[in-house]
């Protein structure tokens, strides 16, 4: 289960860490179970300063709140460790920690592919600082899949790509099919304080904020993933973002998603794809 809300939710963890605990004890009741694979989150790694970069870790719990942020990302910890502690024990199990995810085919309209949309029907005049780190859904998917082939038991292992900028997203959208880019970009300390306005202003009508201090927090943390012994191990491999974007572009508006694009301008930059 995913959130963004950072709330505790008696539901989230009986769905990520309840569900996880009934999948060591079937993987463990069923010999034809061959590999545990599990699919935890970067968010589950404590955060280091930003400079450093972030690294697979051997233990989760007990976990620092400070460095573990949201509820959401805690389950995944909590969920982490019950998996190496099954692998301790003898299960053939190893987990996997994909960044933010990214790419075509998103029908369940991720967090992510929402700001894409934003960005690309021209509803996103004004951006914020911050960075994020996000693979490509198919890199994902095949890192995932190499885990099972080849990844060692008890071990984790980052799946996660270079940090990239709201404004550096924005360019690439743009190169990809000429939509509008945000006019300027506030500096987190602002978006911080616009977060909180609307945050107050939603407690008083009952309507979903459109800016929350906890995206403005994502936006700002370090994400800096080092996701090197997945290439070394699993084979890993991440695309270029512009490739990504363009797909993901040309996938919104086959569906209906984005108002109106320019397709010459993604059939270009398909073309020189294509050609490189």
């Amino acid at each position: 289960m995913v959130t963004v809300n950072p709330e505790y939710n008696e539901k989230l963890i009986a769905v990520n860490v309840g569900g996880t605990e009934n999948i060591i004890a079937a993987a463990k009741n069923h010999p034809e179970c061959k590999k545990l694979v599990y699919v935890s989150s970067t968010g589950a790694i404590p955060e280091l300063p930003k400079g450093q970069k972030i690294k697979e870790v051997t233990q989760f719990v007990p976990y620092d709140d400070d460095k573990v942020v949201g509820w959401y990302s805690r389950s995944k910890a909590i969920a982490t460790q019950k998996v190496l502690d099954a692998a301790a024990e003898g299960l053939n199990a190893c987990v996997v920690h994909p960044s933010g995810i990214l790419g075509p085919n998103d029908y369940a309209i991720s967090e992510t592919t929402g700001t894409i949309i934003k960005i690309m029907n021209g509803e996103m005049p004004v951006g914020m600082g911050g960075s994020f780190n996000l693979c490509d859904v198919r890199d994902l998917a095949y890192g995932t899949i190499a885990a099972c082939d080849k990844g060692r038991k008890g071990e984790c292992y980052i799946l996660g790509n270079k940090q990239v900028t709201l404004k550096e997203v924005a360019q690439m959208l743009h190169t990809a099919c000429g939509c509008k880019q945000p006019l300027f970009y506030v500096p987190i300390s602002m978006a911080y304080k616009i977060a909180d306005s609307m945050e107050k202003k939603a407690a008083r009508t009952g309507k979903k904020p459109l800016m929350t201090k906890f995206a403005v927090y994502n936006l700002e943390r370090n994400n800096d993933f080092d996701y090197s012994k997945a290439e070394r191990e699993l084979g890993y491999r991440t695309r270029p973002y512009l490739e990504t974007l363009t797909d993901e572009a040309r996938w919104l508006v086959e569906v209906g998603y984005i108002k109106g694009t320019d397709s010459m301008a993604m059939n270009r930059q398909r073309q020189k794809q294509d050609a490189a």
